[in-house]
């Protein structure tokens, strides 16, 4: 049984957690807008309360789970901005909850399950502050790759379950990264139901995802959309874009082979590349052990594939980066990886671990948070906004500023 005092402790942790999370989004998602991001789902949610729908009504090629969503907290808390930031709020603490869960479960004693769960919930959603079909694409992902590696370690059926619909909600916040991560999260599910022989688990997976395509069908069918529409809108389109980056076409927005230098590929990930290197100082230290169990070093790989594939996302898109919070989500593994090793100086490296990210959480908060880097507010003075209920009661708490008028922000 759980000792009252191990019990009061969690409690403390997840109390503590929540308020973190929760705050810090809602905090920041009320300080300065950058009108195009902040109100992306505003109107999109509000649209489908009055009976309009993506792909149907209006033009649709990201977000549709961030519309939806968005418009469940509008019919509960009703049509503001205190609704539209519980939206992003809410993730973020959901996100914050799942990740010290799955630490604790994987061995990682409580404190540092805390830690790392709260460095990364302190720059995962706030930096935005608003919903952001990115960033609920990046809450989704990270809750995949959690469950996936619970389902390897624990083989617990629920956590297989599970899984299709991170991913599958991922996919509908946003098509990439969540594409390339579901993508490698079924190939490496399936070289593990094959390995293991464990087909038990390969029928749950796959059954959970039958449900959620049949659902998906259902909900295309009460709403009247065209699965015609939905595949030119949510799949083509978005398919065609990347292809222009990817090819340098004239017509694209960014091209890939100009973030291919040692600026944008090295020095910017630099914290996250240090990461990936003491990971694959891990693998190789496994391999020369031949004691070790296949499964680290699968997870270990497939750890790197995952960051790899968020790296390579970030480079083609033509936003400003939001995978800073992969350098402690990664460190909480990392951190799991280590202790159940007998390296030599193991415990300098988790000392090294733990202010390593503490120093990289600090400096990201600072830039993206306070700064507000991510809505282009770095360099306007968020002293001189105004309190956005002077136009509008809706947009009560909301301090209004933006990048154009920082001056006189009562202009725009």
């Amino acid at each position: 049984m759980i000792k009252v005092n191990e019990k009061s402790s969690t409690i403390v942790f997840l109390f503590l957690l929540s308020i973190i999370s929760f705050w810090t989004t809602y905090y920041y998602g009320n300080k300065g807008v950058f009108p195009v991001d902040s109100f992306g789902f505003f109107d999109s949610s509000f649209n489908i309360l009055i009976g309009k729908y993506p792909i149907k009504d209006f033009w649709s090629f990201s977000g549709i789970f961030v519309d939806f969503s968005g418009a469940f907290f509008f019919k509960i808390f009703g049509i503001n901005w205190n609704s539209y930031i519980f939206h992003s709020s809410f993730l973020n603490l959901l996100l914050s909850l799942c990740i010290f869960f799955t630490f604790v479960v994987l061995g990682l004693n409580k404190f540092l399950s805390f830690f790392y769960a709260a460095c990364i919930s302190v720059i995962a959603y706030p930096i935005s502050g608003t919903p952001f079909s990115y960033l609920s694409c990046l809450v989704f992902s990270y809750l995949s790759v959690s469950l996936f590696i619970l389902g390897v370690k624990k083989k617990i059926t629920i956590f297989w379950l599970l899984l299709p619909l991170t991913m599958v909600l991922s996919f509908f916040s946003n098509q990439n990264p969540a594409g390339y991560i579901n993508l490698i999260i079924i190939v490496f599910s399936l070289y593990f139901f094959f390995k293991e022989k464990n087909y038990r688990l390969l029928l749950f997976f796959f059954s959970s995802f039958l449900i959620l395509l049949s659902i998906f069908f259902l909900i295309l069918f009460i709403l009247k959309i065209d699965f015609i529409d939905f595949f030119y809108q949510y799949i083509l389109f978005p398919l065609s874009i990347g292809e222009d980056r990817i090819t340098g076409s004239d017509d694209a927005f960014l091209k890939i082979h100009e973030s291919f230098n040692f600026k944008s590929l090295v020095h910017h990930f630099r914290f996250i590349h240090l990461i990936l290197l003491a990971l694959i100082f891990v693998l190789i230290k496994n391999f020369l052990n031949k004691k070790v169990l296949y499964l680290e070093n699968f997870l270990i790989f497939f750890l790197i594939l995952i960051s790899i594939s968020l790296i390579f996302h970030q480079l083609i898109t033509a936003n400003q980066t939001f995978i800073f919070s992969l350098i402690p989500f990664l460190a909480g593994f990392l951190n799991i990886f280590l202790i159940r090793k007998k390296i030599e100086f193991s415990r300098i490296y988790l000392f090294f671990l733990f202010f390593f990210v503490a120093f990289c959480t600090t400096k990201y908060f600072l830039l993206y948070n306070e700064k507000r880097y991510f809505m282009d507010l770095q360099a306007v003075n968020l002293k001189n906004s105004v309190q956005a209920k002077n136009f509008d009661q809706r947009f009560n708490n909301l301090q209004w500023i933006t990048p154009e008028y920082s001056e006189d922000p009562k202009k725009n």
